[in-house]
């Protein structure tokens, strides 16, 4: 039974303007793959789709390309949901760039009548459960095209450049290209035959002009990336502990240029005089059941600057990384902290708190005795919001600072 019919929403694989919805996997990854594909003009129209909103605008934007969040997470809940986007979208082909394939992925677009091209390779057993699904759907399903890409370019005769494929971008520049000759492949043939299986060599064989014209395309994609460059939390906290931040609260520290935040805070002061003189002195807000609140964070790529404003009340502070994973510097003048931030379970919750190290007044280090005790932690509550609860008491003992916590959305 061959594929490549009336597909979603009345796509043909031989049509002009083939729709391909690009699933992202990593930053970067569904950039390439898209912009690979968008410079073919008008053969395709490309979308890339990416679990975080903000982060599938950011390879959009490096593509070119339109952009969708779509919830990648494998759930019966999600699979549906792809899928009834993938059928809006009107994609004839949804393209996986992860390392290995996403069944729930290739599941939805089964669903969606669409055909599933996997970058990655797939177990066997996944391969097998899907295709009864994808014969009857009269629609294919095939993983691997990285790896077969590779196989056929050092099988055949290429150049010295050609063959260099150590490097991660050299990879993801003959993936797409091998992603871009399958599909126009698909298209020039009439379509792959229905069911799910590893590609074949030949299916995934790269010409010399398809690589260099992936490769030019991918070296402006990365020229994009390097100048869109990584937030400041991004840095000071390091690529690990960065990617497995709950999405709201990364998605309020991705802050490039300027962004603002506001909800409702609850402010508890302490009730001590040098409380009251020390809250003065660094222009902590007064107590309140629920007061306004505004955060303002200004990045220029090395140093964020946070204003918070709690119903007119402005307290600011200047943050760094300090070097070091999780590793940040916070200068509430004229003292500057070193903190560690990490990712931490609470409650059944993951928090990302943030924990005083050491810290200067006027350059000068204080003694351990004299720091504060500071319980800060970040954390997302359950209508998805990012919270915050920073509770400072003053050092030797002598009770709370200034509490204050509430949720913000930006």
């Amino acid at each position: 039974m061959q594929g490549g019919g009336q597909l979603a929403g009345g796509q043909a694989m031989g049509g002009q303007g083939l729709r391909v919805l690009v699933a992202a996997a990593q930053r970067g990854g569904g950039a390439w793959v898209a912009a690979a594909l968008a410079a073919r003009g008008d053969a395709f129209a490309v979308t890339v789709a990416a679990a975080d909103a903000r982060e599938a605008r950011a390879e959009a934007v490096t593509a070119g390309v339109a952009a969708l969040p779509l919830p990648l997470a494998p759930s019966p809940a999600s699979v549906a949901e792809i899928a009834v986007a993938v059928r809006q979208s009107r994609a004839a082909a949804v393209v996986d760039t992860g390392r290995r394939a996403r069944p729930s992925l290739a599941a939805a677009a089964v669903a969606a009548g669409a055909h599933y091209v996997g970058v990655g390779a797939a177990e066997a057993e996944a391969t097998a459960a899907l295709d009864s699904a994808a014969r009857a759907a009269g629609v294919a399903v095939v993983t691997g095209v990285g790896r077969a890409a590779e196989c056929a370019l050092l099988a055949g005769e290429c150049t010295a450049e050609e063959r260099r494929l150590e490097g991660r971008g050299a990879r993801e520049a003959l993936a797409a290209a091998a992603v871009v000759a399958l599909l126009e492949r698909w298209r020039s043939g009439g379509g792959p035959a229905a069911g799910a299986r590893e590609v074949t060599a030949a299916e995934a064989e790269v010409t010399p002009r398809q690589w260099k014209a992936a490769a030019r395309q991918h070296s402006a994609g990365a020229e994009a990336e390097q100048r869109r460059g990584r937030s400041v939390f991004e840095a000071g906290l390091g690529a690990r502990c960065w990617a497995a931040l709950p999405l709201a609260i990364r998605a309020l520290h991705d802050v490039a240029g300027q962004a603002r935040a506001s909800g409702t805070a609850v402010v508890e002061r302490g009730t001590s005089a040098l409380a009251a003189v020390v809250c003065a002195l660094f222009r902590f807000p007064q107590s309140s059941p629920a007061v306004p609140v505004t955060v303002t964070m200004t990045s220029d790529g090395v140093t964020e600057r946070w204003e918070r404003n709690f119903g007119g009340a402005v307290l600011t502070s200047h943050l760094r990384p300090a070097g070091g994973e999780g590793a940040m510097f916070e200068r509430f003048p004229p003292v500057t902290f070193r903190l560690h931030l990490h990712l931490a379970e609470q409650g059944g919750r993951v928090e990302l708190r943030y924990d005083v190290i050491s810290a200067t007044l006027l350059g000068v280090p204080l003694p351990r005795f004299l720091l504060p005790v500071s319980s800060t932690a970040e954390y997302v509550d359950d209508q998805g919001r990012f919270c915050f609860d920073v509770d400072v008491s003053l050092p030797l003992g002598l009770g709370r600072l200034v509490r204050y916590r509430g949720c913000l959305v930006r």
